[in-house]
């Protein structure tokens, strides 16, 4: 799977897993990125996800594998941190928010 802006990917893993398990968020986040970067059917990488990522995140693995995937699929991910970092952008150089 080719992966948009694997930095910015790699922010949003790390926040959503530390919550979920006691791993380095950062490490598992770049884990992740390796197991889905690899040229197989979505099939194929979401059971090779589930079965190399239970042993850190157990009984959140399946939800966490649907939602990674979703979120790579879509770019959704990707629509939000633009919009925030153009309103950040936006407020920087205006000095003023973007709806007045």
């Amino acid at each position: 799977m080719i992966i948009d802006h694997p930095e910015l990917l790699k922010q949003w893993l790390t926040g959503f897993l530390a919550p979920l398990c006691d791993a380095d968020p950062e490490a598992l986040a770049k884990y992740c990125l390796a197991l889905v970067r690899k040229d197989r059917p979505i099939s194929e990488l979401k059971a090779g996800m589930i079965e190399q990522l239970d042993v850190f995140l157990q009984s959140n693995t399946k939800s966490f594998v649907d939602k990674f995937l979703q979120v790579t699929t879509t770019r959704s991910i990707y629509t939000k941190e633009l919009q925030f970092i153009t309103v950040v952008v936006y407020r920087a150089f205006f000095d003023r928010p973007i709806l007045s």
